[in-house]
C-alpha cells in the first residue's frame, strides 16, 4: 500500500471521511469540555470501593 492509493481512497471518499472527522471532533469536543451529549445520571457512587481487584463499571441511566 502506497502513498498514492491512500490520497486515491480519501479523494474517492472525501464526503464520508469529513463527516467522521465532524463527528469524532464533536466527541472530542465535549469530552474535552466536561460535556455531555445526554443527561444522564450514575447509578453508582464514585468512591474507595474495593472489588477485589477488578475495575468497577460505572452504570448510568436516562433521566
Amino acid at each position: 500500500m502506497d502513498i498514492y492509493s491512500i490520497k486515491n481512497f480519501i479523494a474517492n471518499n472525501k464526503w464520508p471521511v469529513l463527516a467522521g472527522i465532524l463527528v469524532y471532533g464533536l466527541f472530542l469536543f465535549f469530552t474535552i469540555s466536561g460535556n455531555k451529549i445526554c443527561d444522564c445520571a450514575s447509578t453508582e457512587k464514585y468512591g474507595s470501593n474495593n472489588n477485589n481487584g477488578r475495575v468497577g463499571v460505572a452504570r448510568f441511566y436516562h433521566k
